[in-house]
Order: C-alpha cells, then structure tokens, then sequence
C-alpha cells in the first residue's frame, strides 16, 4: 500500500510539474517574471475572482493545478506550490482564439526575420491604452489585489506609465528570447491618438534617428478609441500612410499586425452592433492582407462569451473587459490594470512565436505570408506573394491625407523642443515661452503671468517662398479640461488668411495632444514674398482666454506646444 500510495504521489506530482509546463509554455512574457524581479506575477484576483481564500495560502502562488472540476477546485486535489512556482492563465483557446478570425492571406514577411542575425525595426502605435495609461509604473500586485502580495507604498504622481504597457513587456521577450536580432523598437503610443492619427506618426519618424531601411513590423492598436471616437474609418488612411508614405521612403514593404482590442460596437451591447468597429478592421485586414490577433475574442473565450454577459447585474466569474483594476465588481470603460497589460503580452508573444513557427517551418522559401485552414487546429498555409501595390483606398481619403506630410520631400519648417529640464519652481514665467520638459515631455509653455511683450513664439522660414505653396502648417498643442489658455497662428508678420484663435480649453475630462493643421494661402504666401528672408517667420500667439475665467484659473490660463511643422502634404489641394 506504501509503495502504490508513494506511486500515486510520484504519478500526481509530475502531472503537476506536467501541468505547469504545459500551462507556462503559453506565457511567454510572465513565464521569466519572479518574485524578486522587478515586474511581478498575476495577482489571484486575475484567475478566481470567488475563490475561498482557504485554497490560496502559498505565497504568488497564482492558482493551483486541479485534475477536475475547474474553476471549482476541489481542495482534495489542490497541489501546494512555493514562491518560486508561477502557472499561466492564458490557455490554448485564448491562442486559437486570436489567430482564427482572419480567412484571408496575411502578409507576415518581418516574422520571418524573428531570431535570424538582422536588424529589425518595431513600431507600436496606439492611445492611451497602448501606452499603458494609469498603470502608473506599477507592474507588482499588491495586497489590495491578493491579501498574499506586499503592501505597496503610493504611487508618485510623476512615474511613467510606459514601464507596465504590453509594448514594454513584450520588447523585454523579444530581445531576451531572439538574441540574435536586433531589434529597433519605436513606441509612437499617446493618450487619445485613433486611426486618424497617421500624421502624428509620419513626423515622429521624420525626427527619427534610426535606420528605418530595414525590415519592419508595425502593430496597430487604436479599437479602443476608434470605438468612442468613431474613427474606424480612417484606419485605411493610417494603412496607406504605411505603405505608400513610410514604405516608398524607406523602400520597405512592412508587415502591419492590427489589434482588435474593445469587445463591443456598442458599450452595453453583448452582440456586435451595425457600427462595430470590427466589420471596418477586418474588411481593411482582408483587403490589404493584414495580419490580425483579436484580443476581442481572447476577452470572450477567457472572460465569458457575449450572451452568457450581463453588464447591468454582473457575474465576476465572467468578466468584461475592462475591469476595475481594485473591484471585481466594477464594470466600466477605464484603462487596464497592469495585469492586462501582462496579459496581453503573453497572448501576443505566443502569437509571434507561432507565427513566426509556422513561417520558418515551411518547405518552400521566402515565403510571406500565411492562411489559416479548416479545422482551425490545423497550422496555416505559408506561401510567397509577389510584393505589389496597395489597392486604391475604398473611399476619397483625400481631406484626411492632405494633413499628412510627405516624406520623400523635406519639410519647410521642423520646430521640435529640445528635452531641457528646468523644474516648476524656477520657472521665470514672466520672461513668456519656456522650452523645457514637464509630464515627460518637452514643449514651449506660457501662462498669463507671462509679460504681454514675451508671448510670440517664432520659428524663421529659410529658402525660396515658392515652397509655401501647397504646403500646410501643422502645429501640435496640449489640450485640456481646466487651466488653459489660447493662441493664434501668424505668418509674416499677420494672422493666417480666415484663421480664428484656437481655444485649448475644452470639455472631454482629459489632457492631450491636438492638431491643428491649416492650408497656407495665396494671401499669405504673397505677404511672405514682399519680405527679406531674415524676416519671414511662422509665429504663434499666445493669448489668455476671455471666458470661464475661473476655469482657466487653475493653471493660469496655460498653454504648451509640442511641435510646429510647414510641409508639403501626401494629397495636394
């Protein structure tokens, strides 16, 4: 009887180890993540919202293994596991799950470069969602989460989110899992930024440092915004701007992975709506033979399906996404806790490496692109396509491209704050415009302590006046709910031909970038001529607002620039 017990034992504990293999191998990402490191492991809060806590007393255990009866575990069978010992809750259906959608050809040239010795440049482009937003640099759980995790001291305001994003995560795999590529990665990810956001990507690369000739993966992940915003529309323009911008310069043909991210068309819908922003993400991915992973279905298949969801009497154990990161029981659009992010990563990094697998494994050669088959257990087909041109866009996207820079010309005007960092207490207000950084980012800031003398701020125009014509300017100021001010646009010497004062003081409760893009005219391209080149100047006007004065109060009527371009646009009016 000893000896069978012993066996049984033997039997049960490397079915244990078995399952921890199993389970570990599809976290990529969290699989290296200790105790002792500085990004920690899924909090219990992530795998049994309901559980007693009598079966969770190891120290970040997680979870523990069960043969049945899952997700009720029943304590007879419940392997105890030390501190060292982490389980994965991604599971192989989330996988099947996000790579099943697409039907069609993807084009997945860059994956093939994943592990060779190459250079490789990767872009991650998204909102706040992407950048991590109020995850605060908090990558550890704390006893707020799970009562076994450490108590963990506040948060200074000042941290930056981007150390806890998926991104972050995921660069952090691919350099430690692919040593010998070297990765270029390119984090272009800010708060509010949707599908029509093309041009705050083109003059991010036109400030860019790095080669940008060699191969290239982009991931797009704007759902979550084009879904309030309603911008699902221009990810066409964003695609067009890849390929035919991006790609002619660089002479690259990219391979773009597009992220479904939000569950719903419509935020208390469980079924997808006639304005989801899914029909248009995957009738531009089938169109343009777009790699796509569907977080969306990941969230269903790990937090419960559509028609088993009640968002109004919520069940935890089926959890919409997001969640509160510190309540369960919350259910509301706010951004992801840390733990998301981790998440994300994992289902993503298993993504790329079978993907990557299923390239690399083919029989024929420089094959790039891949089909998924019926049954969808079964690997994809991995064929050669000859590269050609994108097809013509769906729709006139000409409005939206003409606030788009044209890389293969130079700019005109390229005004970019240099990252100076004076702190808040000696800032001299009263000499007008300060270059420096603040929130971790650089700019020209004024507020109306400011000398009514010292509040134009200009940028000389060097070269022939010809240039102007056709040419827009584009200049990116911080917007805001509570403390801000105005400014005007002037050049050579005169306010912009049927131009207003633009008013950063709005009502969303959010502060971020916008652009404000203008077509220079006749008018003012004729006062330019009459001048001296050392005399022609773009200028921006700073003013204090004339309503909601206490409003604007907060902050003193602020304002701050990010960046002031003149160039010429992809689509010429």
């Amino acid at each position: 009887n000893i000896l069978a017990m012993t066996a049984i034992f033997i039997a049960v504990l490397w079915l244990s180890f078995a399952l921890v293999g199993v389970l570990s191998s599809l976290c990529p990402v969290s699989k290296h993540y200790g105790v002792n490191q500085p990004l920690h492991r899924y909090p219990q809060i992530f795998y049994f919202p309901k559980v007693e806590p009598r079966y969770l007393n190891a120290y970040n255990c997680n979870i523990h293994i069960t043969i049945h009866n899952e997700p009720n575990p029943d304590p007879d069978l419940i392997t105890n596991c030390d501190r060292n010992v982490t389980l994965c809750p991604v599971k192989e259906r989330n996988i099947q799950s996000a790579l099943s959608v697409a039907t069609w050809p993807q084009f997945v040239d860059a994956f093939r470069h994943i592990g060779m010795k190459t250079n490789l440049n990767v872009f991650y482009l998204g909102g706040s969602m992407t950048a991590g937003g109020e995850t605060y640099r908090r990558c550890r759980c704390s006893d707020l989460e799970d009562s076994r995790c450490p108590a963990l001291p506040p948060v200074p305001p000042h941290l930056f989110n981007t150390q806890c994003n998926w991104p972050t995560h995921l660069t952090h795999w691919l350099n430690r899992t692919y040593p010998a590529t070297s990765f270029h990665f390119h984090d272009y990810s800010i708060g509010g930024r949707s599908s029509d956001s093309s041009s705050h990507f083109i003059d991010s690369v036109h400030y860019s440092k790095a080669n940008l000739s060699n191969p290239a993966l982009f991931f797009l992940d704007f759902s979550v915004n084009d879904l309030y915003k309603n911008k699902s529309g221009s990810l066409e323009t964003y695609i067009h701007t890849i390929y035919n911008n991006f790609g002619r310069r660089y002479q690259v043909h990219p391979t773009v992975v597009l992220i479904e991210q939000y569950p719903h068309g419509q935020l208390y819908n469980s079924e997808p709506s006639k304005d989801d922003y899914v029909i248009t993400y995957r009738q531009m991915a089938e169109r343009y033979n777009l790699t796509l992973i569907s977080l969306r279905e990941v969230y269903w298949t790990y937090f419960g399906a559509p028609r088993s969801r009640n968002v109004t009497h919520p069940d935890p154990s089926k959890r919409f996404y997001p969640i509160s990161p510190l309540n369960v029981n919350v259910h509301m659009p706010l951004h992801a806790p840390w733990y998301i992010h981790l998440f994300m990563a994992d289902v993503l990094a298993e993504c790329i490496k079978r993907i990557s697998m299923h390239i690399k494994s083919s029989k024929e050669s420089h094959v790039n692109t891949i089909q998924n088959q019926l049954p969808r257990r079964l690997p994809p087909v991995a064929t050669y396509v000859p590269p050609a041109p994108i097809p013509p866009p769906l729709v006139d996207r000409s409005t939206e491209l003409n606030q788009v820079c044209d890389l293969s010309i130079p700019f005109i005007l390229s005004g970019s704050p240099r990252p100076i960092d004076v702190p808040s207490n000696q800032v001299q207000w009263e000499k007008g415009w300060v270059e420096r950084v603040s929130h971790s980012t650089p700019g020209w800031e004024i507020n109306n302590k400011s000398d009514p003398s010292s509040r134009v701020l200009s940028f000389p125009l060097v070269g022939e006046v010809s240039r102007l014509r056709q040419s827009v300017l584009k200049v990116s100021a911080l917007g805001s709910y509570e403390g801000m001010g105005t400014f005007a646009l002037h050049l050579c010497g005169a306010p912009l031909f049927n131009t207003t004062t633009t008013d950063t003081l709005w009502r969303p409760p959010v502060s971020i970038p916008f652009p404000t893009t203008i077509t220079l005219q006749a008018t003012d391209i004729t006062r330019c001529e009459k001048l001296a080149e050392n005399e022609r100047f773009m200028s921006v006007v700073y003013a204090p607002g004339s309503d909601k004065l206490e409003v604007r109060a907060v902050h003193n009527h602020f304002c701050k620039i990010f960046s002031v371009h003149v160039c010429v646009p992809v689509y010429r009016q």
